[in-house]
């Protein structure tokens, strides 16, 4: 930061001239918060229009139209110097953000859904190969699986190949001990807040199969479809041409999901910078400011990508415009150490002059400054309006929030597959923390789980994985 600001922040932490000072501050982080998303904005919008030259003939009509709306969003606010309706274009961004946070919720549990399926088809892949050896020594893969868990010292570590190992052994724990381990896990947050615990149940829905996100059906109908056919499998009962045929609609689902995902992920970063220049651009140039931001490099590249965005046929950027992309090499890393100081000064304002910010009418500032905040945090997809009152986390509480669980998850296995309960219970086994104490428990239950599983294809299935995971 430079020294006016750095003056004006010390001056505020020391509680002197408020009234003056933080006003000031303010325009001085909004200035930054803008600059710092324009740099953002354009090296992402640029890296997506390379993606959407590369992979944009297979991409869906619902993400292009969502596409359509940005651009012209970018154009009419950003790229053009005219006088805009701030508060359309913040409900118009807002609401195109909020569609492609449903549709990221509905892809990520359709993911979760196929991972089940895929668990399920990889356990039975070996009864349609010829000439295995399913010969299975448990004691000594037990012993090469222990070795590889403590082959280190640090318990983050143990704890993570436990974990990795117990989602990919067969599961042959009853579902009445599966489920006292599930309720045990929730108890170990007695006294924490709800938030970490909504957090952990979000992990477990999702691993399980039973979280549902509004329109999954009517947003991706053949998605739906594809899971609604797989319901009725009887795993252990398919025949060579029945598996063939499921494994290579899973694997166009899968490659369905993994370029939907990534175009909306893609997406959510330009649409995250845009609302918050969209957001400050009120307040900047209010103060005199010594930010370092090549104005005219930012504005050539974003107005010639938005134009080529409409082009009928695309084409690629011309090297003279490209060329550009040099003057923000750096600038990202260099303006990040300011917006740190930026975010904690915000955030002690919040913290302590609450009233004041009432009284000096400049609340309605503070809102946009923390929500713009939120945007340019780690967190792409963070839930913007989320004002949860945190609370503290009693028994009845947390045995609350378990039975209703637990009632979930016993209706899901009444209705489920065999081999889809215990990929199930092998998703939430590997999402839970480590229950064992001991590194002979921990022997037990592996040789446990390998001895008393008598299927040999899915017992090699399991071991393949398993070892895969121990190469890495």
């Amino acid at each position: 930061m430079n020294k006016q600001i750095r003056m004006i922040d010390n001056e505020v932490r020391k509680g002197k001239n408020l009234d003056v000072n933080i006003p000031k501050m303010f325009n001085y982080i909004a200035d930054y918060y803008y600059n710092y998303s324009s740099v953002n904005l354009t090296m992402n919008y640029y890296s997506f229009y390379e993606f959407y030259l590369d992979e944009g003939n297979r991409w869906s009509k619902e993400s292009k139209d969502i596409l359509d709306s940005v651009n012209k969003l970018i154009n009419n606010n950003i790229v053009k110097d005219k006088n805009r309706d701030r508060e359309q274009a913040i409900k118009e961004i807002d609401g195109i953000r909020n569609l492609v946070m449903r549709h990221m919720k509905q892809l990520s549990a359709y993911a979760d859904i196929f991972d089940l399926y895929e668990y399920a088809l990889n356990r039975i892949e070996y009864r349609f190969k010829d000439d295995n050896d399913l010969q299975i020594d448990d004691e000594d893969f037990a012993k090469e699986i222990l070795r590889y868990i403590f082959d280190t010292e640090e318990n983050y570590f143990i704890n993570a190949k436990i974990l990795d190992v117990i989602g990919q052994l067969p599961v042959r724990m009853t579902k009445q001990k599966f489920l006292e381990h599930l309720r045990a896990s929730l108890y170990n947050y007695k006294g924490a807040k709800q938030s970490s615990l909504n957090t952990y149940l979000y992990m477990l829905r999702t691993t399980a199969m039973i979280y549902s996100v509004e329109g999954m059906e009517s947003d991706y109908k053949k998605l739906w479809d594809v899971k609604e056919s797989f319901t009725d499998i009887k795993f252990n009962e398919m025949a060579e041409s029945e598996y063939k045929l499921a494994r290579k609609t899973l694997d166009e689902v899968i490659e369905f999901l993994t370029l939907e995902t990534r175009i909306y992920y893609d997406l959510m970063e330009v649409i995250n910078h845009v609302y918050a220049m969209v957001l400050c651009s009120s307040y900047i140039g209010m103060e005199e400011n010594l930010l370092k931001v090549p104005k005219g490099a930012i504005n050539t590249l974003l107005s010639e990508i938005n134009a080529m965005f409409g082009l009928k046929k695309s084409k690629e950027v011309p090297p003279d415009v490209e060329a550009y992309l040099g003057e923000l090499e750096g600038i990202q890393e260099d303006m990040y150490y300011e917006l740190t100081v930026a975010n904690d000064a915000i955030e002690e304002v919040a913290y302590n002059y609450g009233e004041l910010l009432k009284s000096l009418m400049i609340e309605p500032t503070l809102i946009t400054l923390l929500r713009a905040k939120k945007l340019q945090s780690d967190s792409i997809f963070i839930d913007l309006d989320d004002e949860l009152n945190d609370k503290t986390l009693d028994d009845n509480m947390i045995i609350a929030e378990a039975d209703k669980l637990e009632e979930d998850l016993i209706k899901l296995f009444s209705e489920s597959d065999r081999m889809i309960v215990r990929g199930i219970m092998a998703n939430v086994l590997g999402t839970m923390p480590v229950f064992f104490d001991t590194h002979t428990e921990v022997m037990e239950y592996i040789r446990y789980s390998l001895v008393r599983c008598t299927d040999p294809y899915e017992k090699v299935a399991c071991l393949e994985v398993i070892r895969e995971i121990m190469s890495k």
